[in-house]
């Protein structure tokens, strides 16, 4: 199963629970992994979440500085780096920094993983 989240919408105590409850792979798809929150850089998530944490630029949102604007790097590599951490990974979080899955790029790729790889999705329920 692929869940997206957006880290706005859980804490990092949450997330790290989830990922080990669910067995998961957590796969960072902002163009640019970094934020003013320490926490949710590509640094400290690789240190936390170690052989478990990708970080797919391909799948990022180049256009990420201009509200409700999409343009997805390049979605056919993305899909093909995806595909095998898809096959070893019960569940996929797919992480993104946007609080509401309608308007963020994350809902574009989990439709695209959906229509090419038939993989269903949802958005992780969280209690924040």
């Amino acid at each position: 199963m692929i869940f997206t989240i957006g880290y706005r919408n859980i804490t990092r105590r949450d997330l790290e629970d989830k990922i080990s409850e669910n067995q998961a792979a957590l796969v960072d798809i902002r163009y640019v992994p970094f934020s003013i929150n320490p926490f949710w850089t590509l640094d400290q998530l690789q240190r936390v979440f170690k052989s478990r944490y990708f970080h797919i630029k391909q799948l990022g949102n180049v256009n990420y500085k201009i509200k409700n604007s999409f343009k997805i790097l390049d979605m056919e590599s993305g899909i093909e780096i995806l595909s095998p951490i898809l096959e070893k990974y019960k569940n996929v979080f797919l992480l993104c920094s946007c609080k509401d899955l309608k308007t963020c790029h994350r809902l574009i790729v989990a439709e695209e993983i959906k229509k090419r790889l038939e993989i269903e999705y949802k958005e992780f329920d969280t209690d924040i």
